[in-house]
């Protein structure tokens, strides 16, 4: 007997918050792409029903600048793992919790990076089917006080972004994406 059973309207508000968290961290990385060279390597996996996750191998600021995130976002996400193990949650359930955890993980890592060049956002809220707050997502971002996109633009400019950059990886196993690419900036200013 399946003890989760999901309606309709709980699949679509689950697509559409996913598919609004990856175009977040697609705006986050354009943003960071006029600052950085980003590489990106292709996932193992292909998303058939949200828009796909970029996996970030690294971030280049300067010769002698370079964050390896792959590496820093797994350590995190695998910290996390042993802390609910350690925390009398069943393996099984915190296994569950790591592709939810990696994409929250590579947003917050992102927007870090961003508020060290002026950004700033503007959060909500998101909850649980019970109710509960699950946590909190970014719905403005500003740079130097100025509104610079608000939920629309995130989705339909994010959505954009997504779709190029996912184009370019489906040749190649790892993209480099360099600094003030101008597609991106292109992309970004629509």
């Amino acid at each position: 007997m399946n003890r989760h059973k999901h309606s309709v309207k709980d699949f679509r508000k689950y697509k559409d918050k996913v598919n609004y968290l990856i175009s977040l961290q697609s705006i986050y990385l354009a943003l960071l792409n006029k600052y950085a060279t980003i590489e990106l390597k292709r996932r193992s996996v292909k998303s058939t029903v949200t828009l796909p996750f970029l996996c970030v191998s690294k971030i280049t600021f300067s010769q002698l600048d370079t964050i390896l995130v792959w590496k820093l976002i797994e350590d995190k996400i695998h910290h996390i793992f042993v802390l609910e193990t350690n925390n009398n949650i069943e393996k099984a359930i915190a296994a569950s919790h790591v592709k939810k955890n990696r994409l929250n993980v590579s947003i917050q890592l992102l927007e870090d990076f961003l508020f060290e060049k002026g950004y700033r956002y503007t959060y909500s809220l998101f909850y649980r089917k019970d109710g509960s707050i699950s946590g909190e997502v970014s719905i403005g971002i500003y740079c130097n006080n100025i509104l610079q996109y608000d939920i629309n633009a995130i989705k339909t400019i994010g959505s954009s972004i997504n779709n190029y950059l996912t184009s370019q990886l489906k040749n190649n196993p790892t993209v480099d994406i360099t600094k003030g690419d101008p597609i991106i900036c292109d992309l970004l200013n629509k």
